[in-house]
């Protein structure tokens, strides 16, 4: 039976011991394309940060072309990620920064009720 160890790595700095637990480190991990599954898509980048202990990161920066499925025209085009079926739960500490894709549609949303509890989001 094989026993797992947890591994660590112990730093000196200015005479203080600092301990740090690297499976808890977090990771950034980047949608390339708009596919379904498989390398650099949305749901890998899902199942890969659920495989890390640490509070990670799932950035965006999907080009237009190679294939990948973009709207819109001019200055406000958008990547379109075709789903097939439900995402992943996400099991651990995630943000999710849709403002790395190069091709953000900025502007603001007005305050309005949503959900099946009317909570009202605020505008931004």
């Amino acid at each position: 039976m094989k026993t797992l160890k947890k591994k660590y790595t112990v730093a000196l700095l200015s005479g203080w011991m600092i301990l740090f637990n690297l499976e808890g480190f977090a990771n950034i991990y980047t949608v390339i394309n708009t596919l379904d599954n498989g390398a650099g898509s949305f749901r890998q980048a899902i199942l890969d940060a659920n495989g890390n202990a640490g509070t990670d990161t799932i950035r965006f920066l999907i080009p237009s072309g190679g294939g990948n499925r973009f709207e819109g025209s001019g200055g406000n085009i958008y990547a379109v990620i075709e789903i097939d079926n439900a995402l992943p739960t996400i099991t651990s500490p995630l943000f999710i920064d849709g403002s790395s894709q190069t091709n953000t549609n900025t502007g603001s949303v007005s305050g309005r009720t949503v959900g099946v509890d009317a909570i009202v989001q605020s505008a931004i």
